[in-house]
């Protein structure tokens, strides 16, 4: 038996192709409770406006994280701010008409 090649070329497959999520979700922060840094994830279905705020127990807002135009996909945060206290604070995410609120808890 005899081969001969003449053009070769290799294609490939991603193997961990970013799938887009079906619906939008939040999930709970991690570490939690933190201390110096956590991190925020979320799923966006479609392309839009992402908006994670921060507010205290009154529900007073403290800082907005991101207000920003986000891919549809699959979005994490790493997030720090030295300025505030020990406390229970919550975070509100919104894109579209989903929005959801979760606890969490800095401890310095």
């Amino acid at each position: 038996w005899e081969f001969e090649v003449y053009d070769a070329f290799v294609t490939g497959i991603d193997e961990d192709p970013q799938q887009v999520p079906g619906t939008f979700s939040l999930d709970q922060n991690y570490p939690n409770p933190f201390n110096r840094s956590t991190v925020f994830a979320f799923d966006m279905p479609k392309t839009g406006l992402a908006e994670l705020q921060l507010y205290n127990l009154q529900g007073k807002l403290i800082v907005t994280i991101i207000s920003e135009v986000k891919p549809a996909g699959r979005h994490t945060i790493q997030w720090s701010d030295d300025h505030l206290v020990s406390g229970i604070y919550f975070y509100r995410f919104s894109a579209g008409e989903f929005s959801a609120v979760r606890k969490l808890i800095l401890l310095k």
